[in-house]
């Protein structure tokens, strides 16, 4: 016996089945259609793009790589 060869548009992943594609389109399309509802009312209620996107975050910059990194690349004009 032989084996069949994976096509190589499929980069190492299993094909999926058509059946499998038409269930997961169906799941998206209804998560689609629930979270189109919660915005409809959250706007309706008042609500901000502001809040709908979560608030305000803050970055906090990860200290050890900023000093490598400054150390690395020598003084530049703005750690004078």
């Amino acid at each position: 016996m032989s084996k069949q060869k994976t096509p190589t548009f499929y980069k190492g992943k299993h094909p999926v089945s058509r059946a499998q594609n038409r269930r997961r389109q169906k799941q998206l399309e209804e998560l689609a259609r629930i979270r189109g509802a919660e915005r409809k009312l959250h706007f309706e209620d008042g609500g901000t793009v502001h809040e709908w996107r979560g608030g305000l975050h803050t970055v906090t910059a990860n200290k050890k790589k900023v000093l490598n990194k400054r150390a690395c690349r020598g003084k530049t004009k703005t750690d004078i």
